[in-house]
């Protein structure tokens, strides 16, 4: 077995994350559409890539439960990403994460920062 401190980024985070309900969805920001936190933490995740659109990110700050079918989002990863660089995306994507980490405890992990 590989030790944790040799482990994946993705795979560390998947790791925190299986504890959450079962019936939860991940919400990822970074690593592009990757599957790999999904998939080590097994759950269901949005994984929001690096090029979304401003109308994709309003669906996620508007209506993120259509897009979780219904599910509730147990954790926001936020992964190093150009949304909060690019001028046009980052007030939306503040505007998300604040909505959606709300009553969540942040915790810095593998580069990223895991709120559940």
């Amino acid at each position: 077995m590989i030790a944790k401190t040799d482990q994946w980024p993705t795979m560390v985070i998947g790791h925190a994350v299986r504890d959450l309900p079962e019936d939860g969805v991940l919400l990822v920001f970074g690593y592009d559409w990757s599957s790999e936190i999904a998939y080590y933490g097994e759950h269901r995740a949005i994984t929001v890539p690096q090029w979304t659109s401003i109308e994709q990110l309003e669906v996620i700050r508007s209506q993120p439960e259509l897009l979780a079918g219904g599910l509730p989002i147990v954790a926001v990863i936020d992964c190093p990403n150009n949304l909060s660089s690019d001028p046009h995306l980052r007030s939306l994507f503040e505007t998300i994460l604040e909505r959606q980490t709300r009553g969540m405890h942040p915790t810095p992990l593998a580069g990223c920062k895991l709120w559940r």
